[in-house]
């Protein structure tokens, strides 16, 4: 398997920069170092540590979290991206052919790939637990990376839960983080995914259960009880273009 085989290889330091410059003005900014990925030469795992200042950012109440509950919406359509806990890298809002506006971010340039820096975006609470999370994201150039972190420490990057689309490696992934121990893959599929197109990625955190589904397709699940609650980060590797819409979280009932 293609994933596999780039998990066991360093590939070097990833650090996810800030560039405030192209970012809507209204979007919450994190002025800290940024966060980093490390890869280790091992079988199946990637470090990660991070330390970014978080942003104080509305969310639910408890009573407003039952099963059903919009958690998050988030659709970029007034062009700011006003609702994130934090954001690292050069993102902007940029409009389609067809009007609809999204969050882009290339990280597929000289200077990014040069220096390692890729970006990412965090939003949601802490103490989340049973929720699905969908969003659109579409690649741009065909060596694309894009992750989602879940029951996320938003930020700290000690312990999560990691969905990975690659174009570069043909593959959708399931991977955990516990303790900053690296990417351990707890599933993965071998899956051609770049062609330019928009893909609806959605991923459900239910109970033990773990569920990722492409254009509401089943592409993996597994059960794992490491990570009961967390939020949701977003991004993306250096050498990376690609742009996200239409986010959303839903509240779940404890099982499935």
């Amino acid at each position: 398997m293609k994933l596999k085989l780039f998990v066991s290889v360093f590939f070097g330091v990833l650090l996810y920069g800030c560039s405030q410059s192209s970012m809507p003005t209204q979007t919450p900014v994190s002025a800290t170092v940024p966060p980093s990925v490390t890869p280790k030469p091992t079988s199946t795992s990637v470090s990660v540590t991070s330390t970014p200042k978080l942003i104080a950012t509305s969310i639910p109440t408890t009573r407003e979290i039952v099963p059903g509950a919009v958690l998050f919406e988030e659709d970029f359509e007034d062009g700011i991206a006003d609702k994130l806990v934090y954001i690292w890298g050069g993102w902007r809002a940029n409009i389609e052919d067809n009007g609809n506006k999204v969050y882009e971010i290339d990280a597929n340039t000289k200077t990014y790939i040069e220096n390692n820096i890729g970006g990412s975006l965090g939003f949601g609470s802490k103490k989340w637990t049973n929720y699905s999370v969908e969003y659109r994201v579409k690649m741009l150039n065909a060596k694309a990376n894009t992750w989602l972190n879940f029951r996320s420490d938003i930020g700290e990057n000690k312990n999560q839960y990691v969905e990975w689309l690659s174009a570069e490696y043909d593959g959708i992934s399931l991977h955990i983080n516990l303790n900053s121990s690296g990417w351990n893959m707890l599933k993965g599929l071998d899956l051609p995914v770049w062609d330019e197109r928009w893909y609806r990625v959605k991923v459900e955190a239910q109970g033990t259960t773990l569920r990722v589904y492409l254009d509401d397709d089943l592409m993996l699940q597994t059960d794992d009880s490491s990570i009961a609650s967390g939020g949701l980060e977003l991004g993306v590797f250096p050498g990376t273009h690609a742009q996200f819409d239409d986010i959303r979280v839903i509240a779940l009932d404890e099982t499935p």
